[in-house]
């Protein structure tokens, strides 16, 4: 038996191997110095982790699925909806919303260096902070269909609510591309799109006067273009 398998046996046994009361009983009575603990010498347990994940899996299944997930958003003091919930994701390395496994568990929180909730409840502050940098932003924006995308294709229902969380506040015309998506697109969003729609939030003027209209953009970027410019009262660049 590993190390780590031992020591987890022996908490358990102490707890008439109850997992749920051990984990609560260990935070409770030592979680003050736990924390100071891990601050101070930016150690963690992957015992602590792992005991974490248990608490919040699914009965059945080996995986912190929506009501796991519900749980431990309520225990870190952050909405579910909010855009916090996907940067965890991310360095949590969930391949599915909203399901977390054990192994981008324990390396994403060892790699953040939490092992108990305050900890945890630490970095979430700073992953929030970190949304209004933006090149953490671009980031975020292109890695996230790693593990969203699943046959390189997002419902348009779920892109829509993606860039809400993401973009809103941050570009102009957010409003006027959702539209312009229900209204004539209606299909779901490819991976390169998703990937370029960033490159041109970042790049093209308000007005879309830098806008190439023969450039490489993808085909519903240019119909996008289109529907601004008319909506806008806008010039094309032949007029």
């Amino acid at each position: 038996m590993h190390a780590i398998e031992k020591n987890a046996a022996k908490l358990l046994k102490s707890h008439s191997w109850k997992l749920e009361v051990a984990v609560d009983d260990y935070f409770q009575s030592n979680g003050s110095a736990r924390k100071s603990e891990s601050h101070n010498s930016s150690t963690v347990n992957p015992l602590f982790i792992s005991a974490l994940f248990d608490k919040y899996k699914d009965a059945e299944e080996d995986a912190i699925l929506l009501e796991g997930t519900e749980a431990l958003c309520n225990d870190l003091n952050i909405d579910p909806t909010d855009v916090v919930t996907l940067v965890l994701a991310y360095h949590l390395k969930c391949e599915n919303m909203c399901e977390f496994n054990r192994r981008g568990w324990q390396e994403g929180w060892l790699a953040l260096q939490c092992d108990n909730i305050e900890s945890m409840k630490a970095a979430v502050q700073r992953c929030d902070t970190n949304l209004m940098i933006r090149k953490w932003l671009e980031q975020m924006l292109i890695k996230l269909p790693n593990f969203v995308f699943e046959t390189g294709k997002l419902g348009l229902e779920s892109a829509l609510a993606f860039w809400d969380l993401l973009l809103k506040d941050r570009y102009t015309h957010l409003n006027m591309w959702k539209e312009f998506l229900e209204e004539a697109h209606g299909k779901s969003i490819t991976k390169d799109t998703w990937c370029l729609f960033w490159d041109f939030t970042e790049s093209i003027n308000e007005d879309f006067s830098n806008y190439d209209d023969d450039g490489a953009w993808p085909l519903l970027i240019d119909s996008f273009v289109v529907y601004a410019r008319e909506k806008l009262g806008l010039h094309t660049q032949d007029e």
